[in-house]
């Protein structure tokens, strides 16, 4: 019978194995820093990497209300992501409660997120006959 610390190092290298390794880096922002037009130019800027918090939030409002990505959890935005470091959050790449919090903080109101609903059909349950 082998020893238990032998089992052990046997099990780690079995399951320890990978075959390639994957960057946690964000996907670079496009070439033109925002989101491109039918022209090639952007309509919005991305903050800039230096900015001060009042100008990163700003940035950030007009880069969402010219059609830039809000970020989810699997697809995060380099944008949004930028714009948190400048507001000295920890980056997430997803407008949520906090970067709203923190742009309305250095007075930005940022943009709702688009809604995916359609919108109920309006009847008048009063008038039936």
């Amino acid at each position: 019978m082998l020893p238990l610390p032998l089992i052990l190092l046997g099990l780690a290298a079995i399951g320890g194995r990978k075959t390639a390794q994957r960057s946690n880096e964000p996907k670079r922002p496009p070439a033109n820093g925002g989101t491109p037009s039918s022209n090639g130019t952007s309509s919005a800027r991305a903050p800039a990497p230096n900015a001060t918090p009042q100008q990163a939030a700003q940035d950030l409002a007009d880069y969402l209300r010219g059609g830039g990505q809000f970020g989810t959890k699997r697809h995060p935005s380099p944008e949004v992501h930028k714009a948190q470091v400048a507001l000295g959050l920890r980056p997430d790449g997803v407008v949520g409660p906090l970067t709203r919090n923190a742009a309305r903080a250095v007075g930005v109101v940022l943009p709702l997120r688009p809604s995916t609903r359609q919108p109920a059909a309006l009847t008048d349950s009063t008038n039936r006959s």
